[in-house]
């Protein structure tokens, strides 16, 4: 009856973490069904990304796998995400992940940090998989002598406590380059200045697979992704390498998040420490280097289809599904 409740107000027919870990990677395998839009199952396992509503747990003598993709305990006390969202990850995910640390025999988590903590938590070890993204890449065409220049900020929903150090970034550079083009989410809260801005340009498509077919036309050469310093945030994916390389840009990145240890400072990206002075600076001698800049793009796309490898998912699922 909960879970049905709970379905009813929070189901939603899309889930980047279920596209992003498993499906993308599944869709040529046989022997898995989709029982609702985060819960698996085939003969042998059900597997839970997130929470499973929308579908009853009939294990059936079959074991349970549990993937999850944040800090969950951080972000539900993170005043700086929104009230409602926070209400839904208490409620909702928050219930999946009690049920699930202390009956699933397979953990599942999406950067190291997660991985250690969920390994404290359950006293159990858990097991770390990788995104992978089955769009096509940027053809870094925005780049040209005649595209516009350009500087985007791909935060989710899920970065609203990082907005204002977004956003004084972005205004440092708009007041350094007043003709350069801002891009961004539509549902984003946009400060006074930006809201009249007249070279912002929104990004429509905020459901998730709108948004995946919008992002290798974003056309940035520059794209920003500074954070604050916190347990949620040091808890991140890489899911943002691999991102910003699809939508072919020159990446930024802070030095306290631990994926930016895969960046090439100089070479696929630079990781910089929290000054929005210096991110500014930095992004407008890209904007201004634009041969600099195309190369650090293709840096960053090198290194995004390196870590973007469908293999290492499929074997992983097949092993613990029990897939042919």
């Amino acid at each position: 009856m909960l879970n049905h409740l709970l379905s009813r107000a929070f189901l939603r027919p899309y889930s980047a973490a279920a596209d992003l870990y498993f499906t993308n990677a599944m869709q040529d395998v046989a022997g898995w069904r989709r029982l609702s839009t985060t819960v698996f199952d085939s003969d042998a396992a059900v597997l839970v990304i997130r929470n499973h509503l929308g579908a009853r747990l009939d294990l059936a003598g079959r074991h349970l796998i549990y993937l999850i993709d944040d800090d969950l305990a951080a972000a539900i006390r993170d005043p700086g995400l929104a009230a409602g969202y926070r209400f839904r990850l208490a409620v909702v995910e928050g219930l999946t992940a009690r049920r699930a640390l202390g009956k699933s025999p397979i953990l599942v988590a999406t950067s190291a940090p997660l991985c250690a903590d969920l390994a404290r938590r359950s006293g159990r070890a858990v097991d770390r998989l990788w995104p992978y993204w089955s769009d096509a890449f940027s053809t870094l065409d925005h780049f040209g002598p005649d595209a516009p220049p350009r500087v985007g900020y791909l935060g989710s929903k899920t970065h609203r406590g990082d907005l204002p150090l977004a956003m004084e970034v972005l205004r440092l550079i708009a007041d350094a380059r007043p003709g350069v083009e801002i891009v961004l989410a539509a549902n984003h809260e946009r400060p006074d200045w930006l809201a009249s801005y007249p070279h912002l340009r929104l990004i429509e498509a905020t459901r998730w697979g709108d948004y995946r077919q919008a992002v290798s036309r974003i056309g940035c050469q520059v794209l920003i992704y500074p954070m604050r310093d916190n347990r949620l945030n040091r808890a991140r994916s890489p899911n943002k390498l691999i991102e910003h390389g699809i939508a072919g840009g020159a990446a930024l990145y802070p030095t306290h998040w631990p994926e930016a240890a895969e960046v090439e400072h100089g070479a696929s990206g630079l990781v910089l420490p929290d000054d929005p002075e210096r991110w500014a600076a930095e992004a407008v001698a890209l904007l201004d280097d634009r041969s600099r800049a195309r190369n650090m793009a293709e840096g960053g796309q090198a290194l995004a289809r390196r870590l973007n490898d469908p293999q290492p998912l499929r074997a992983y699922w097949r092993e613990k599904m029990g897939l042919s």
